[in-house]
């Protein structure tokens, strides 16, 4: 179109943008990860299958189009040379994951490009891309149509693709002790595998790279890479041949099947040319495919079979799709062969001589081209462009032309496999009269879609409004930091979510504005300016060259940088935040020094937590070394990095404690520049100035969902200058630092204190009558670790020094250091207490803020060695006693000083004699109690002197040692001779059975949801993050218990085991409870975390009925609720309609077939085909897909008579957990 101007599939410079319909190799050759020309646009799954095809690609350059949508284009025309509109939709190909069709509207009329596509015409895709074409279309006809002819020829006629999946399972039934051996491609076919799989309840072999496309898809119970495991397998189709066979069948008996519909499906052996053996000419007759025999199924060779399953239309169905459209020319997108037919070789006569193509207005127009007496024909030649400038531009078109309509992303977010169009959307391509054209120029053109990326010339960002990358990492609009009143334009993680989220960039920190919805961010005058109601300048980046560029546009990347560019996405950026950083440096920042502008790159701290204004402190390059400092005030350095030494700084060791990350420094002439990458950039992690003046490194754990420290400078906050404030003085602790103000001083905001926010530091209680009456005044001693700045040296000795400040009214403070009076007359700052090698000061203050000091001065030196004496008393007896006791003590090696050890007669007083009993179960009774420090908690007392003691012995060495947000936390254990007690945190709401079996009040579905999620980290951390993988054996509604805001503690470690990191397996004997067994526990073989799995799948069943699984409903009778929801979820029925009944059917419709899908996943009968926990906490969070699952044979055995369950066992632990619930 337009000499070039627009190049679909076509990878060639001079074009001004390029569309992609998929990621098949024959449509991306050309294509490689230096790309550079500018943006590529695509469906969103093709973008998301896209870095492992073309790894290294700059991600940045694909924009993502949603399927139904219209998106209009600005360029430029080659032949006007002026500015030009151009519209596109991108419509499901129905080809392969990702494909999509385009059609293009301006004002050369419109141009339908089809990519490979597969139009069957009963299929529910077909059906919703015509209603997207004709609502594009608006009665209008398409005059260039691109076609896909790779089978426009009547000798093809495919079935459709269900019907060819079925004959593949047929032939795999016909040979059931053979190995079967299926060619795909790298992409596609997806639904006929699934199909295999689900039918033959299978999984199916398919090679590494394969198997990750699969899981990018959301597809991941089906497929595996260990061979063992099946004996079907997909091979790579270049790897398929006659010759292959052969050989694997003198290993084993084995079949081969290609289901495809081209004609070089098998080549012949010793064949190199993918043509070799077809005719030379133009074919009338079938090629590959025996029309003759039944179901269009060949049989090559002995061990092959090809079958038609194919993702290109046949010639059937390209008539219908012409015959739908009736398009005035017609080109083939691939070029004409021996194998590949020119569509109008056979489309001519059909065209001229039917009543498939009668259109007049078409030929009036002079669309069409008519020769005398001969039949009418399509122009199928070169001269495309002078027939389509013969298009008429419609009202609506030159309306829309003079708005200057820009790249407006959409938010709709598609299926896992296959993108989908939803007829709600249709109004979005509704653009047939002038008031809506009216419309749109008003208010749709000025505004931008919510969830884009990009912020175009005309286009404005307000109120709720955002800007959001394209994996969906970074967000950039209006904030509100905590509880202030002010909003900033910032940029936030977003898929990191904390709250409140961490901000990693603020344009106006400044100069806050106080309503979101009167301010816009726009584009203006060559600069990103922020404006008021009154367009007054309120922020802007300050370009010094201005532009008008209609061209230019404001990008948030995937890596968090906000990019202004004045041009295309190809051209340089005129500005971004990499290179002016406020208080964050991400990967890929800037720290910098320009030497011979002396300006500096920096990081400045907010003031307070609520209040992004710079702040005290800031982290910048030294000019004069190698290094760079923490400022105070921009002025006072209080730490230096040390020099660089090639890979990090010297004062900085923790830097070369993580191979993730990489550090770079460079000094030269020039410059100075700090900046550092990861390796994996699927790590989350950011360096911060904070507000109290340190420097911290933090990475992001999905799992807790929070950040995590990595590093911190200064070592401790007492190193931090001015940390405690005027006049208050700093102790460092172990882990930790406190504030106190000196004697006779107080805070100066006793509410700043209390939130730990010491920089108002100290003011006097007693003014100073200083000059009146010296008797008055007073020194305080104090002992310094180092003595504060800004002193002055005063001449004189000791005596001289105190009595020249006490009668100098300027003189707050002096010491007497080296035989030199030190003096300060300004208030004391970085005063850190060290009394053990510090330096004495004197502090001027009032003499009755000293008086209750002095009186306790004089204790007796007597009294104080008789406490002492009396101390060492009291410690030799303990000793005694602990010594004497000691034969009588369980040893416990494993509890590494985490754990209390209480003492027998201390538990009985907290639970008053054990008299509030709030539950038993088989191992003894749960009690609860109140400690010395008033903390409440759950007192186990254990009662079976053998089962007893090795659920002791189990809970104190699984759980003692590890501590996690979703596990019950053991405070503490008692072992004094048969006495065998442990100590948890108390949890007012009971156990999870307790609210879905019983009265108590009903959880409603959010509640539940988020019960499901906070046990699967509980079990994530248990399996994958601990130091020995635990196996909880247990999983049951008893043991998950639920604190005073019903967050899930998974609790009762008394059946768990601990596996080493280098084993995956444990073999055990039985343990658990009936009802949540897996399988595997009854054939006697080593058990693996996927146990706790089947388990938790169970549970997930009672969260959604409110019912134990095996429970009798007046609904249901004796259906075992598996079963139930395994059914439901097959014949696409209610889904609602398996909730608890007191919920009245409340609930998230999505959420719960998501939850359903993961419980039936969670239940396979094999264990491979469960899910790791990580993956179902995944999936919950809504980062992974779920597909459907397959029914697992061992709850369709159940569904028959669940009084037979196999879920069988020798001991029990059920209500053992009520250890922290109350009664």
């Amino acid at each position: 179109m337009e000499r070039g101007m627009i190049s679909v599939d076509r990878w060639s410079e001079g074009s001004q943008v390029y569309f992609l319909t998929h990621l098949h190799a024959d449509h991306t050759a050309g294509l490689s990860p230096s790309w550079n020309r500018g943006s590529l646009f695509c469906s969103r799954i093709t973008a998301k299958l896209f870095p492992p095809k073309f790894p290294g690609f700059d991600l940045s350059l694909l924009r993502v189009l949603e399927i139904g949508k219209v998106y209009s284009l600005s360029l430029v025309s080659l032949s006007s040379g002026l500015e030009t509109r151009v519209e596109v939709i991108a419509i499901d190909a129905n080809h392969c994951p990702g494909a999509v069709m385009y059609l293009f509207r301006g004002d050369f009329g419109s141009v339908l490009y089809t990519g490979d596509f597969r139009w069957e015409v009963t299929c529910k895709i077909a059906e919703v891309g015509k209603s997207m074409l004709l609502g594009a279309l608006k009665n209008d006809k398409i005059d260039t149509l691109y076609l896909d002819n790779t089978y426009c020829n009547p000798s093809y006629s495919f079935p459709s693709r269900e019907v060819a999946a079925q004959q593949v399972v047929n032939i795999i039934n016909s040979y059931p002790e053979h190995d079967i051996i299926i060619g795909i491609d790298s992409l596609g076919k997806e639904d006929l595998l699934l199909y295999i799989s689900k039918m033959l309840k299978v999984k199916i072999w398919v090679w590494p790279e394969r198997l990750q496309t699969m899981h990018l898809l959301g597809l991941h119970g089906n497929f595996t890479t260990k061979t063992t495991l099946t004996r079907v397998r997909a091979v790579p189709r270049y790897s398929f041949s006659a010759e292959t066979l052969e050989g694997l069948n003198t290993m084993r008996p084995t079949i081969g099947i290609m289901p495809s519909g081209l004609p070089w499906a098998l080549k012949k052996d010793g064949c190199k040319d993918k043509s070799c053996g077809l005719p030379s000419t133009r074919p009338e007759m079938p090629i590959s495919l025996d029309i003759n025999m039944p179901n269009n199924i060949r049989k090559h060779h002995q061990y092959i079979y090809t079958v038609p399953y194919s993702d290109h239309s046949c010639f059937s169905e390209i008539v219908e799709f012409v015959k739908f459209l009736c398009p005035s020319h017609i080109k083939g997108i691939v070029s004409s062969s021996s194998s590949y037919i020119d569509p109008c070789y056979y489309l001519r006569n059909i065209y001229g001589t039917s009543s498939l193509y009668k259109n007049p207005e078409v030929i009036k127009e002079g669309r069409g081209r008519v020769e005398g007496k001969r039949k009418s024909t399509l122009a199928c030649d070169s001269c495309i462009e002078e027939n389509l400038k013969r298009k008429r531009v419609k009202e609506y078109q030159s309306c829309l032309h003079k708005t200057r309509a820009y790249i407006i992303r959409g938010n709709q977010q598609g299926s896992p496999y296959a993108e989908t169009y939803h007829n709600k959307n249709m109004n979005l391509i509704a653009e047939t009269s002038l008031f809506f054209c009216f419309f749109f120029v008003l208010f749709f053109i000025p505004c931008l879609s919510s969830g884009a990326d990009t912020l175009l010339v005309n286009q404005s960002l307000s109120g709720d409004q955002t800007l959001v990358s394209l994996a969906g990492n970074f967000e950039l609009g209006f904030f509100r930091p905590g509880e202030s009143p002010n909003y900033y334009i910032g940029i936030w993680y977003k898929k990191a979510s904390s709250n409140p989220p961490t901000v990693i960039w603020v344009a106006n920190r400044d100069t806050p504005i106080s309503d979101k919805f009167s301010f816009k961010l726009k584009i203006k005058d060559g600069n990103l300016v922020l404006l008021n109601e009154s367009n007054a300048q309120i922020w802007s980046t300050d370009l010094m060259i201005s532009t008008s560029s209609s061209f230019a546009s404001v990008v948030l990347l995937d890596d968090g940088n906000l990019v202004f560019r004045n041009g295309s996405s190809s051209s340089p950026p005129i500005w971004q935040t990499f290179e002016h950083p406020t208080h964050a440096l991400l990967p890929g920042t800037k720290l910098g020094y320009n030497k011979f502008t002396n300006t500096k790159q920096g990081l400045t701290s907010w003031r307070s937590r609520e209040d992004p204004a710079m702040g005290l402190f800031s982290l910048e390059i030294d000019p004069n070394a190698s290094s760079y400092v923490l400022k105070w005030n921009n002025s006072v350095e209080y730490w230096g990095s040390g020099s660089w030494n090639g890979r990090v700084f010297s004062s900085v060791p923790e830097m070369k404690s993580d191979f993730k990350y990489h550090f770079n420094f460079i000094s030269n002439e020039n410059e100075s520049r700090f900046t550092y990458s990861v390796d994996d950039t699927s790590i989350i992690t950011t360096l911060i100035m904070g507000p109290s003046g340190e420097i911290q490194q933090l990475a992001w754990f999905e799992s807790a969902k929070q950040w995590f420290l990595v590093w911190s400078q200064p070592k401790t906050k007492c190193e931090i200058y001015d940390f405690c404030g005027t006049f208050g003085t700093c102790k460092q602790t172990t882990g930790s630092a406190f504030c106190s103000c000196l004697t006779g001083f107080m805070p100066r905001s006793e509410g700043d204190w209390h939130q730990s926010n010491y920089s108002g530091g100290c003011v006097r209680k007693t003014s100073l009558q200083c000059g009146r009456n010296v008797e008055t005044l007073d020194f305080l001693t104090i002992t310094v670790k180092d003595v504060p700045p800004n002193s002055f040296v005063a001449v004189g000795s000791y005596g001289e020094c105190h009595s020249n400040c006490l009668n100098n009214c300027s003189c707050i403070a002096y010491s007497f250091v080296d035989n030199m009076c030190l003096v300060w007359e300004g208030d004391l700052l970085n005063l850190s207490e060290d009394n053990a090698n510090g330096q004495n000061i004197y502090v001027k203050v009032a003499s009755k803020d000293l008086q209750h000091r002095k009186k306790h001065k004089g204790v007796p030196i007597l009294i104080v060695v008789g406490s002492i004496a009396g101390v060492v008393f009291v410690l030799g007896l303990i000793v005694l006693i602990f010594y004497r006791r000691k034969r009588k003590v369980v040893e416990i090696t494993t509890m590494d000083g985490l754990l209390v050890a209480f003492a027998y007669r201390d538990l009985q007083v907290a639970t008053k004699n054990f008299s509030n009993k709030l539950g038993g179960g088989g191992f003894g009774s749960v009690f609860k109690g109140v400690l010395r420090d008033s903390s409440v908690v759950a007192v186990k007392k254990l009662e079976s002197m053998s089962q007893g003691e090795k659920q002791f012995r189990s809970e104190v060495s699984t759980i003692g040692t590890i501590q996690h947000v979703h596990l019950v936390r053991l405070r503490g254990f008692c072992a004094q001779g048969n006495n065998k007690l442990l100590v948890y945190d108390y949890m007012p709401n009971g156990s999870l059975n307790s609210h879905l079996f019983h009265e108590k009040p009903v959880l409603n579905w959010k509640t539940r949801y988020e019960i499901a999620l906070g046990t699967a980290r509980g079990l994530v951390y248990l399996h994958e993050k601990c130091r020995d993988r635990i196996i909880h054996c247990d999983i049951k509604p008893e043991n998950i218990l639920l604190d005073d805001s019903f967050c899930p503690k998974v609790a009762d470690f008394g059946l768990a085991k601990l596996v080493g990191r280098d084993f995956s397996r444990v073999l055990t004997t039985i343990r658990g409870t009936r009802g949540y067994l897996a399988p595997e526990w009854l054939s006697g073989v080593a058990v693996t975390t996927k146990a706790d799995v089947f388990s938790y799948g169970m549970l997930l069943f009672e969260l959604i009925s409110g019912k134990r699984n095996t429970q009798q409903s007046e609904d249901s009778g004796n259906t075992f609720f598996p079963c139930l929801a395994a059914s439901v979820l097959m014949e696409g029925s209610d889904i609602l309609g398996l909730l608890d009944n007191r919920l009245n059917m409340e609930a998230n419709i999505e959420e719960v077939s998501k939850i359903c899908k993961v419980a039936l996943w969670c239940i396979q009968d094999e264990e491979e085909s469960r899910p790791s926990m990580s993956v179902v906490e995944h999936i919950l969070e809504g980062v992974l897909d779920v597909s459907m699952p397959p029914v697992p044979r061992t709850i369709q055995l159940q569904d028959d008579n669940t009084e037979d369950l196999v879920f069988l066992t020798e001991l029990s632990s059920q209500g053992s957990s009520r250890e922290a619930s109350s009664s």
